[in-house]
């Protein structure tokens, strides 16, 4: 068996077609931001996948506010291999100069039908970071049934001004064996 590092999924300028598809979706509602499955927001527009698509400088902003959750939520649909080792979800991003409350990254747990808090406090800040999460205990947080879904979302409660997600990049990548 050889083991494979690859492939690296990147939003597409679209949703994409084929093995992999990708849809985003952004959206508020009353803070703090719940922990079920909440897919309530708008696709992103064919502008907004182009807008993230890339480590370019062209950011997407979601504004969020002031007793609002926001939340970006990346649906990653993806060809799941007999062993999957790891995956990992990058996200460039910032908040711009307002700060958010209870912000994270998290991970749809299948079996549990829940978010886990993979990461917490991204940071307010103007420049852009870089968050990577690595998961090796992967199987909960893929669901072979229904389209080989990898979920994640970017959340962040309202700090009582008018908070921001803004997003330059965002992909996974996993490791597999054949």
């Amino acid at each position: 068996n050889a083991i494979y590092i690859d492939p690296i999924v990147t939003v597409p300028a679209g949703e994409g077609s084929g093995g992999t598809v990708v849809k985003v979706y952004s959206g508020t509602n009353t803070a703090p931001c719940s922990n079920d499955m909440n897919l309530s927001g708008t696709q992103f527009t064919a502008t907004q996948y182009a807008n993230i698509n890339s480590s370019n400088d062209v950011r997407d902003t979601l504004t969020i506010g002031s007793a609002s959750c926001g939340t970006v939520v990346y649906n990653f649909s993806i060809v799941i291999y007999s062993t999957m080792n790891w995956i990992n979800f990058t996200v460039e991003s910032n908040e711009g100069t307002f700060n958010c409350v209870n912000d994270s990254i998290g991970a749809w747990n299948h079996t549990k039908q829940q978010w886990d808090v993979v990461r917490n406090a991204l940071g307010s800040t103007s420049s852009d970071q870089t968050f990577t999460v690595n998961l090796t205990a992967i199987n909960n947080y893929l669901n072979g049934t229904s389209g080989s879904k990898s979920i994640w979302r970017q959340n962040c409660d309202g700090d009582g001004t008018s908070s921001r997600i803004i997003t330059d990049f965002a992909q996974i990548q996993y490791e597999y064996v054949n």
